[in-house]
């Protein structure tokens, strides 16, 4: 962001401001604060103009950003729902890059058409790559049923079968194999994924081992 000195003291109230209102607003999730960097530079820049400024803060106030619609089994649990992870400036582009996932296919194919009419209606260029198959909940599992026998039988305890909103592989195998295939997922405890304190639990790793053999055996009998 470029301004003159005399428009400095202002701006930096008003980010101030900001600040605050984002920290009130999000103290229960997020723990906020703002990285100002002062620099000066007396050099030409090149800045969008106030139609361009517009139409980014259209995009950025309409693109669908955080839960769009929750599972009818579980209110707590997210179906369908898209980020506006980052905002770029490249050679003169303005790139948004939004990740929407969803664990209905209908529901993911109306997320894009939404971008790609937004898109239209604000003049610029949308695309999409990386599609994530989903993996539709299955209300009716043998395969759950057996493993939660044989978790039962192994542990003494009821075994919880629970949803993420995340990609997994599971979807890619329902698409390849087709969506009769009945599948499960399960692991070690992991803690802090995908931060630099990523770790697991490795007695839980040797029991999953023990589990999954358990349940393999099961298989063989039924």
């Amino acid at each position: 962001m470029h301004t003159s000195s005399q428009d400095e003291e202002a701006l930096l109230k008003e980010l101030s401001k900001l600040e605050e209102m984002l920290k009130a607003q999000f103290s229960e999730t997020e723990n906020l604060s703002f990285r100002l960097e002062k620099e000066e530079q007396k050099k030409e820049v090149t800045v969008f103009t106030e139609e361009t400024v517009n139409l980014i803060i259209e995009a950025i106030t309409f693109l669908p950003c955080g839960v769009i619609s929750r599972t009818r089994e579980n209110v707590e649990m997210v179906q369908t729902s898209s980020n506006i992870g980052s905002m770029t400036i490249q050679d003169g582009t303005l790139e948004f890059l939004c990740s929407g996932r969803s664990s209905v296919k209908l529901e993911k194919a109306q997320l894009k058409e939404k971008m790609q009419i937004l898109s239209k209606a604000l003049g610029m260029n949308c695309t999409f790559h990386g599609d994530y198959p989903q993996w539709e909940y299955r209300k009716e599992s043998k395969l759950r049923d057996i493993c939660a026998k044989t978790y039962r039988e192994y542990s003494g305890k009821d075994a919880v079968f629970t949803g993420i909103h995340a990609g997994i592989e599971c979807g890619y195998l329902a698409e390849k194999l087709g969506e009769h295939i009945d599948m499960i997922s399960c692991g070690a405890n992991l803690y802090d994924v995908h931060t630099p304190h990523e770790k697991a639990d490795v007695e839980s790793f040797y029991r999953m081992e023990e589990v999954i053999i358990a349940i393999l055996q099961e298989i063989a009998k039924a």
